[in-house]
């Protein structure tokens, strides 16, 4: 019967630490998406910039053409900004990930002590899933703030195509 409960909970060790590995790959992908973003919005915010300012200089200053393209122009660009910002935040949020196990506390209360390997499997499992737990927080801060910040970035987007048709409607 103890080998029957030492497979399961080496089985159950093994389903949790991975599923733990997982959310370490699952936070790269995310810093990575953030870092996608930040790259691809900063490139529009230039092109967009130097272009669109460039553009709105030819525009005849007396219509109200001037005045609506130049309110979308400031608007995309402010938008493009908040996709920036928005995917910093997610960048930014590293501080508090729980890390198990602690390489000095499972050597002073489990190997020095010379516990049974199930009873550090059964206490390692647990330690893993509170992390898991704990950690769940800062990763779903980290997806709301990229899923903002992709929102912001369409937004962004579709301001900059209206800007372009806009200019091209009034030249």
């Amino acid at each position: 019967m103890d080998e029957k409960l030492e497979k399961r909970d080496e089985f159950i060790y093994t389903v949790i630490k991975e599923r733990f590995s997982v959310d370490w790959a699952r936070i790269d992908t995310l810093d990575g998406k953030a870092s996608g973003i930040i790259g691809f919005a900063g490139i529009i915010i230039s092109l967009e910039g130097g272009l669109g300012g460039y553009l709105l200089d030819k525009i005849p200053k007396s219509g109200s053409y001037y005045l609506l393209t130049s309110y979308i122009f400031i608007v995309g660009i402010i938008l493009l900004a908040l996709s920036i910002f928005c995917a910093l935040m997610a960048y930014h949020i590293k501080k508090d990930w729980v890390i198990v196990p602690d390489p000095e506390h499972l050597i002073e209360n489990y190997a020095k002590k010379n516990r049974k390997q199930i009873d550090i499997i059964r206490i390692l499992s647990w330690e893993i899933s509170k992390a898991i737990k704990e950690n769940k927080k800062t990763i779903d801060d980290k997806v709301e703030f990229i899923e903002y910040s992709f929102k912001f970035l369409l937004l962004g987007i579709a301001a900059n195509i209206i800007f372009i048709y806009f200019l091209l409607f009034i030249t």
